[in-house]
This record gives C-alpha cells, structure tokens and sequence, in this order.
C-alpha cells in the first residue's frame, strides 16, 4: 500500500511539473497571470465534472458539512493559492515566487502535526530540509542576482505556501466519506467563480476564439490540475500528507528537465546539484 501512495506522490508531481511550460505558452499568447489561473481552475472542473458525469448522481451528492469543507478547500487552497501566487510573480518574480510555494510541505507538515497528530520523524524533517535546499538549486540555477527580495512580493509568497499546504490538510478531513474525484472537481469550480472576479470577462471571450489558447488551456485543465489532484489525493489514501507533499516536490526537477528539452532552458552545475538532492530527500522520506 505505501508503495502504491509514493508512487501516485510521485506522478502528481512529474504531472503537475507541465503547469509551467504551458503557463508560458499561454502568457506568450497574450493571457494576464489570473486569466491564466482562471483558464487552468475553470478548464480543469469542465474537464472533472465531464469524468463524473459517469459515477451517477449519488456519487456526487455531498451534505452541508461536506459542501462547507469544499467551499474552504475551493476559496482558500484553489483561489487564493493562485491569486498570491500570481501576485507573487508580479511583484517578486517567478524565482521567488516558486520557492516560497515550495514552502507549501512544511507548513503541511506543521498543520498535520497539529490536526493529525503525526509524529514529526528525523528523516521527516531530514527529508523536508534536504528536499527544500534541492528546490532552492534548482530554481536559483545558479544565479542568485535573479532574485528580487520585495517585501511585499515575499508575503504573498509565503501565503501561497500556506494555502497550498493546507490542501492535503483539508482534503484528508474528507477522506473516506467523498470520492477523492468529487472533491476536486467541486474544489475547481468554486476556486474558478473567485478568481474569475479579478479577471476581464471581455478579454476572455476574445482569447477563445484562438485555438491555440483553447488547446494550451485545455491540456493546463487536464494535466497539472485536474490529473496530478486526482493523484495526490489517491496518494494520501496510502500514506501521511507530509511524506506525500514531500514526494511530489519531484515536480521542481522535472519542470527543470522540461524546460531544458523544450524550451531552451539551460541546467548549470547548481541546478544538477539541487536534482540531486530533491531526488535525495524524497528517498530519505521512505525512511521510518
């Protein structure tokens, strides 16, 4: 069983590693970062709710208590986690912004410790810290100048890790009562309502006359949302949220490795190094 959970941690992560190439493809096509983020929530519940269109209406029937938990799970991990993120990026940068998401186990770690009552391991935390630096490595690539610390910039940041890190704390209350499917999809659809509001509704219709945008947008819904969720939340069936957070940082080296072979991205030294130890960390996380 515990294989069977890193193993589905670890496709989430090589998964939800395509969210970048192709959230640069789109902003090349003229989208604003939230029409990005709308387009990713939004095309994600279409593509869900098409899959469980299949499970019959009992399946996707959910009660008060359930409703309020996806509407938090939907708002706070789907809406907010994208609207800090991107202004993240404006104000800080991708480098920042992308390493201060990465904050997201740890505070997984610290929410479940607390909620969950899991015992925080020495290879839990030897996993985390080595796992994290390897990030750091990867995203700097060398080349520490990039960064921009703003203050500003680096509070949205770290709320993005939050909000990001509850995910697997909000979901695992659900866990068992609602099909992990179900969950998700709802969750989209909620968190596409809010941030459509920051979003202009002319801009859009516009950019759906172009195919591309409707293609890129349609492979962002599927793969890095609706498919690496779908993965996660079976992976937390298997195991602890935070071993699984922690494997699913996988997603860092392999955005490397894409962006590498189809984008012309170049890994120095540093980068090679932090694949390394990403890789490193998460087989310490198999530790007991």
């Amino acid at each position: 069983m515990e294989r069977r959970g890193c193993f589905f941690a670890l496709l989430a992560g090589i998964v939800w590693a395509t969210m970048g190439g192709l959230g640069v493809v789109l902003g090349s096509l003229g989208l604003t970062p939230y029409e990005i983020a709308f387009n990713r929530l939004f095309f994600g519940f279409l593509l869900t709710a098409v899959f469980l269109c299949k499970k019959g209406k009992e399946k996707l029937k959910i009660d008060k208590k359930g409703f309020i938990y996806i509407l938090v799970i939907g708002v706070i991990t789907q809406a907010c986690t994208n609207i800090f993120y991107y202004n993240a990026v404006n104000i800080s940068g991708s480098i920042v912004a992308t390493l201060l998401v990465c904050t997201g186990p740890l505070f997984t770690m610290i929410f479940s410790s607390l909620v969950f009552r899991e015992k925080l391991t020495k290879f839990n935390l030897i996993s985390l810290g080595v796992t994290l630096i390897g990030c750091i490595f990867v995203i700097v690539n060398g080349d520490i100048k990039k960064i921009n610390f703003d203050a500003v910039g680096i509070g949205f940041g770290i709320l993005s890790g939050i909000t990001y890190g509850l995910f697997p704390i909000f979901s695992r209350k659900l866990e068992g009562k609602y099909d992990s499917e179900v969950i998700t999809s709802y969750a989209f659809g909620i968190g596409a309502m809010v941030v459509f509001v920051f979003c202009d509704f002319g801009n859009l219709i516009s950019e759906y006359s172009n195919n591309h945008i409707i293609a890129a947008s349609l492979l962002l819904g599927l793969l890095p949302t609706g498919t690496a969720f779908f993965l996660f939340l079976k992976a937390i069936n298997y195991i602890p949220v935070v071993k699984a957070s922690i494997i699913s940082l996988v997603e860092i080296p392999t955005t490397a490795i894409i962006g590498t072979l189809f984008l012309n991205e170049v890994i120095t030294v540093s980068g090679a190094l932090g694949m390394f130890l990403v890789l490193g960390g998460i087989c310490i996380s198999k530790f007991k």
